[in-house]
């Protein structure tokens, strides 16, 4: 934006160019199409837009659905693979990994949070829900992990902290307060 202010004939595409290229060295061409399909894909989601839509809502997984995570991971993997003869720019592009990596862990918490929340009871009583609470609990440590994996000291590719309001509707409770209705004499 500086470079279009001081020269507004300048070519977008070209400044484009000049940044992944300059920045991620042999992966600027998979880094850029990384960087165009996750604005797409904001771009491209319904409702009103606004300033930080989004912010501190569980729905932000939503943006980002698992299938789009498994095409930017690709690109992604594509990236490392060619950056990786060279640390300087293996490094920047593992920061964006990592980063993204923790957007993955995100959805993969979301969407066993949502399966959970919209479950009335569990067909295969105790042993199906507890199988299910097990999944939620899994994914909840795996974002974790990629959280404390993002934070690395030294090599931070973001905060550390996960604002609260994004794990707020913990479905658990209601559940196991629906089996114990059901069967006061459950574990």
């Amino acid at each position: 934006i500086a470079q279009l202010l001081w020269d507004p004939e300048l070519s977008i595409s070209g400044l484009e160019d000049e940044f992944f290229s300059g920045y991620y060295g042999p992966a600027g061409a998979p880094m850029r199409r990384f960087f165009k399909e996750c604005q797409a894909q904001w771009m491209g989601q319904g409702g009103l837009p606004f300033w930080l839509k989004y912010y501190g809502q569980e729905d932000q997984a939503l943006v980002f659905p698992a299938e789009t995570c498994g095409r930017l991971r690709a690109i992604l993997a594509e990236a490392v693979r060619l950056a990786a003869a060279d640390g300087f720019f293996a490094t920047r592009v593992e920061l964006v990994s990592r980063a993204f990596g923790v957007t993955e862990a995100y959805v993969a918490y979301d969407t066993e949070r949502r399966e959970l929340a919209a479950a009335d009871g569990f067909p295969g009583g105790e042993n199906a829900l507890s199988k299910a609470i097990g999944r939620l609990a899994g994914a909840r440590t795996r974002l974790d992990s990629a959280l404390l994996d993002a934070s690395n000291i030294g090599q931070e590719a973001m905060e550390a902290t996960l604002p609260a309001s994004l794990l707020r509707n913990d479905p658990v409770p209601r559940l196991l307060f629906g089996a114990g209705i059901r069967d006061p004499s459950a574990p």
